[in-house]
């Protein structure tokens, strides 16, 4: 049951992030990591549900780094001298908000871990 939450709060969380770097603004290489994370995503869930207990782990310290690139890309918006969050910086904080906490059951759920070590 919790592989399949933290399956919804990522595609929801790439639904976010995709839709973000569809935007005039943003550059192609921004839009490729959003969707090269919808395909590693799903194959490593696949692989924690196949039981493989590196596919976890794997998945885990990818999830991190996408949620860094992401939120530099919040900072990095947030400054340019305008004093309240617009539309796309919240869409995308939304996104990584629904990745952290995917990233947190995977961390912290003993069901996960017991499923993945099995």
């Amino acid at each position: 049951m919790f592989l399949v939450i933290v399956f919804v709060l990522q595609r929801l969380g790439d639904a976010a992030v995709i839709w973000y770097t569809f935007l005039p603004s943003n550059s192609a290489w921004l839009r490729g990591v959003a969707l090269g994370s919808l395909v590693w995503t799903t194959a490593l869930l696949v692989g924690v549900w196949r039981r493989f207990r590196w596919a976890r782990y794997l998945l885990t310290s990818f999830n991190w780094g996408y949620i860094t690139v992401f939120t530099f890309c919040v900072l990095q918006g947030w400054n340019e001298f305008q004093p309240t969050p617009t539309d796309p910086y919240t869409v995308l904080t939304a996104g990584i908000v629904l990745y952290f906490g995917a990233n947190v059951i995977l961390v912290r759920s003993r069901r996960v871990r017991h499923f993945a070590n099995a």
